[in-house]
């Protein structure tokens, strides 16, 4: 947690506060991706010719890993690329030793023949299907997870830090982003509100200089009326001087 912690302090806007336990939690799944992916990586490389590239050795370790994972992509290449060069996450190149045909079960002749030195060879096989690249998936899925050291909880805390920081970096723009939205949409509001004022009180203006006029030109007026035509002709005694 000490590098974590630097983090924090050195970014305490940026990256929010994480439980030990939230840490373990992150690692458990992390270990768990990288080592079934470094499982069917060592599947592909073993499988190829020393002469394959490393492209196609990558291509056929995707394809090994989408039929283990139900059709999931591995999406910490980043990370692996990372633990690749300790030695607990390196994959193992197996390598069987080629007799040269026969069966096992052949008599040994009574004279030992000298059958010189057994040569090992790499086997090429046929690319598997998705049931069974799943079948050879769940035999691999386990390589790879053992105990962790502290370089390993180091470099783990430092790619999760980050990772973190730049999630929060891009948190804080999509946030200042969002109150900008929200600032406009409210003076938007009050200027439409005003508006509609304006417009409300000119309409109501309108109406009061049009009974004025009716007022005006009639000859007998109730008292109500004549009520009315005093206040409209102090209201609007200025326009009309």
């Amino acid at each position: 947690m000490a590098l974590y912690d630097q983090a924090r302090e050195d970014n305490p806007s940026t990256m929010r506060p994480r439980s030990l336990r939230s840490m373990k939690s992150r690692w458990g799944r992390t270990n768990r991706y990288v080592s079934t992916w470094v499982g069917c990586y060592a599947e592909a490389i073993n499988g190829h010719k020393s002469s394959t590239n490393t492209h196609d050795e990558m291509t056929e370790a995707h394809e090994i890993y989408r039929g283990t994972c139900n059709g999931s992509r591995f999406g910490l290449i980043g990370c692996w690329e990372t633990l690749r060069d300790l030695d607990k996450w390196r994959p193992i190149d197996l390598e069987v030793p080629s007799s040269g045909g026969g069966s096992s079960k052949r008599s040994e002749p009574d004279t030992p023949i000298d059958e010189g030195p057994i040569t090992r060879t790499r086997r090429r096989r046929r690319p598997d299907g998705v049931k069974k690249a799943k079948r050879k998936g769940k035999s691999v899925a386990s390589y790879g997870i053992q105990n962790v050291g502290s370089s390993e909880i180091q470099i783990l805390e430092s790619f999760t830090t980050q990772a973190l920081s730049k999630m929060n970096v891009i948190k804080e723009k999509h946030k200042d982003v969002d109150e900008r939205r929200i600032d406009l949409a409210e003076r938007m509001l009050e200027y439409q509100k005003e508006r509609d004022a304006i417009k409300a009180r000119k309409k109501e203006g309108e109406m009061r200089f049009k009974l004025f006029s009716v007022l005006l030109a009639k000859p007998n007026l109730s008292e109500d009326e004549k009520e009315s035509y005093l206040k409209l002709t102090q209201e609007f005694a200025h326009p009309l001087g």
